[in-house]
C-alpha cells in the first residue's frame, strides 16, 4: 500500500520505509514476482509461482480461502504473524504449498 500511494500521490509523500514488500512498478501481482523465484528453490515443474503459490490459490478460490480465514480468524492472525522457525531456511516456504496442498 505504501508504494502505491508514494508513486500516485508523490506531491504528499516525502519518503517511504517499507521492510517487506519490494517495489514493483507494474503493480503488486504474482507474474510480476516470477523474476525473483529462487528457481534452485522452487522448481518451475513443482512451484510455478515459487513462494507466491499461495497468491494464485487466493485468485483461483477466492471463495474458499475466505472461508478457510474467516473459520477462526484468530489462527489466521496468528499463523500471519508466527516467529520464524530456523530449521526451515533453505527449504520451500509453506506458502508454495498451499495450491498443491488445496488451501
Amino acid at each position: 500500500m505504501v508504494w502505491a500511494i508514494a508513486s500516485h500521490h508523490p506531491d504528499r509523500c516525502h519518503g517511504v520505509a517499507n521492510l517487506c514488500v519490494p517495489y514493483l512498478p507494474k503493480g503488486e501481482a504474482p507474474e510480476n514476482y516470477l523474476p525473483f523465484v529462487d528457481r534452485t528453490l522452487y522448481p518451475e515443474d513443482k512451484f510455478p509461482a515459487g513462494q507466491w503459490e499461495y497468491q494464485l490459490f487466493y485468485q483461483e478460490n477466492f471463495s474458499a480461502a475466505c472461508a478457510a480465514f474467516e473459520a477462526n480468524p484468530r489462527d489466521t492472525v496468528k499463523a500471519l504473524f508466527r516467529k520464524g522457525d530456523a530449521a526451515a531456511r533453505g527449504q520451500p516456504a509453506r506458502t508454495a504449498l498451499i495450491r498443491k496442498n488445496g488451501g
